[in-house]
């Protein structure tokens, strides 16, 4: 509820705030202490609010509790304790002060106010209501204390109170609609509808000339089902003003509510084609036409022809256009018309970065690279802070063998990371650059790429693996250990992915583990899809398989990776020998 959030921040005291801090021993009432005690409660005091400027709570609790030795009759220090037991969470400990420092300073705002907010947190309403309302009876013109005290009459439903509330907020600061609307919500609520139009009538003769107001007068006489009298108002607002907004939206509801559907469908075609209604305004009438369109057996012949129509006209931004292109995938059309319905939404406005995203999505589910580049690369200029653009540029590249450009796009995408970005995709973005500086032979910096994607995602497997694999190509065995563990949090992960079997079972090879390396490159191979020829993982097993002396074994492995990958000298010679024999 806002009286916790309301009180939670305001338990922090800001350092000189009001009168409270810094201030003398020369209180309210008879002085109680002789000129060396003054200085001394003072001296004392100021020391409690250094250390409390340097977060010594423990000192500052102490020095307030000496403060009142030295003088109870003082409320400062009984104040500040009962900040400090409220957020240790000694909360009857913190009432407690609240209460002793707002009586013994009756006149101090601060006291009085924290006092009451202290009661809206332990939910004591009816004692925080006593409080804020001695606040407004000493300080009158404080709305905002009249604001808090208006939601805790709505909060009890003591309509009554509240009401009288408002009139005293309307008092302080005029006359304004949120008063009347709320005020007239509260009079509806006490089942008083005459004293609620008066109101709404009263802001109508204030301000003549504002007819926004007398269309408000007209929906509340349409929502009492007082129809006719609401059509005579929005007429005599059409009349002064023939193309006013609201008089023309409220009007298209009443002929909607009255199943006048020739009314209803030329006022909406008026509206539609006007220049004056905000975007937002057509929006909500184009939804109001699709809902109805729907309910009625989902013509959507009837809703491309509008959006065609409208699509045609100059736009002020990309917003129908939107619309339009997300009702078309709702409704499952061609892929073809949702791509065009995209680009128009493109057209209007270049920087559109919603519209961006879902047409490269588009074309990357399809596979076509060279039209994600091109519609990546302008994003780069409209949308520079979008790290998703630079992350499918690269990926393209990549996907296009271009690796410098990728490399190029993925380093210009990571001077975007701020800690608001998605670590998902931070990660991935490093784990591409480790694998392009290790295909250009850059080991250092692909692991140090490979570091800073497992920093933004500690589990990223695809990483996780191939971290793994190019270290236990390292004669080190730092590395291999390194490596291994690595590799071991792949299979641990994911135990029936033949890659990460694959290289947890070659990492256990070169580290002469060669039975556990023969378990998991056993649970690779049945592992591998049928359809997948993977010359490396059958390679693999041949070795462990000639390291664990199952040299028939490795033998059928070897002549298998040989069929799929003939120019293979290593696996000839290997078959040749039959043993293992390095690169």
């Amino acid at each position: 509820m806002f009286f916790v959030a309301g009180f939670l921040a305001l338990t922090v005291i800001p350092a000189l705030a009001d009168d409270v801090i810094l201030r003398t021993v020369k209180k309210e009432g008879v002085d109680t202490l002789s000129s060396d005690d003054y200085r001394r409660y003072d001296d004392v005091f100021l020391e409690a609010m250094r250390q409390r400027q340097q977060g010594n709570d423990s000192i500052v609790v102490q020095l307030l509790n000496d403060c009142i030795e030295l003088d109870s009759t003082l409320a400062a220090p009984y104040f500040f304790l009962g900040d400090y037991h409220g957020h240790a969470g000694k909360d009857s400990l913190a009432l407690a002060c609240f209460q002793k420092a707002a009586s013994l300073g009756q006149e101090n705002f601060s006291y009085q106010q924290r006092l009451a907010e202290f009661y809206l947190y332990k939910s004591d309403y009816d004692r925080a209501i006593e409080v804020f309302e001695l606040l407004v009876n000493n300080s009158p013109t404080r709305t905002e204390v009249l604001g808090l005290l208006a939601q805790l009459y709505q909060q009890k439903k003591d309509y009554p109170a509240l009401l009288h509330t408002l009139e005293r907020i309307e008092k302080a600061d005029g006359v304004s609609e949120n008063l009347v609307l709320a005020k007239m919500q509260v009079h509806s609520l006490m089942g008083e509808d005459q004293r609620a139009f008066d109101e709404l009538e009263g802001l109508v003769k204030k301000y003549p000339n504002d007819l926004n107001y007398k269309v408000m007068l007209g929906n509340w006489l349409l929502g009492k089902e007082r129809k006719d009298e609401a059509l005579k108002v929005y007429r005599q607002v059409l009349d002064e003003e023939p193309d006013h907004v609201l008089a023309t939206i409220s009007l298209l509801d009443y002929y909607q509510g009255e199943n006048q559907r020739e009314e209803e469908n030329r006022l909406m075609e008026q509206l539609l084609s006007s220049d004056k209604p905000e975007t937002s305004d057509k929006l909500m009438v184009i939804r109001r036409f699709v809902s109805r369109n729907d309910e009625e057996g989902g013509d959507s012949l009837k809703v491309l022809s509008l959006f065609n129509r409208l699509l045609s006209r100059p736009q002020k931004n990309s917003d129908i256009a939107d619309f339009y292109a997300s009702y078309l995938e709702y409704k499952s059309c061609p892929k073809d018309t949702i791509r065009a319905a995209w680009h128009k939404s493109l057209q209007i406005a270049p920087d559109n970065a919603m519209a961006r995203s879902q047409l490269i999505t588009m074309e990357w589910q399809e596979a076509k690279y060279d039209a994600v580049i091109e519609l990546s690369l302008p994003a780069l200029k409209y949308n520079p802070d979008e790290m998703v653009f630079y992350y499918y540029l690269g990926l393209a590249y990549f996907q296009k063998d271009r690796r410098d450009d990728a490399l190029d796009a993925f380093r210009r995408g990571v001077s975007q990371i701020n800690m608001k970005s998605n670590p998902e995709m931070v990660s991935d973005f490093y784990a591409i650059m480790g694998d392009i500086f290790h295909q250009k032979g850059m080991n250092a910096e692909a692991y140090a790429a490979y570091d800073s994607c497992l920093h933004w995602k500690e589990d990223n497997i695809a990483c996780l693996n191939n971290y793994a694999y190019f270290l236990s190509e390292s004669a080190d065995s730092r590395s291999l250990e390194k490596a291994c563990e690595m590799s071991k949090k792949t299979v641990d992960k994911e135990p029936q992915n033949s890659t990460y079997l694959d290289t947890y079972a070659w990492i256990l090879f070169r580290m002469k583990r060669y039975g556990e390396a023969k378990i998991y490159i056993d649970r690779a191979m049945e592992n591998l899809a049928d359809t997948l020829e993977n010359a490396v993982i059958i390679e693999h097993c041949g070795d462990i398989y000639s390291m664990n002396g199952d040299v028939d074994g490795a033998m059928g492995y070897w002549k298998e990776a040989l069929r799929i990958a003939p120019d293979n000298k290593v696996l000839a010679r290997k078959i040749r020998r039959k043993k293992y024999v390095k690169k």
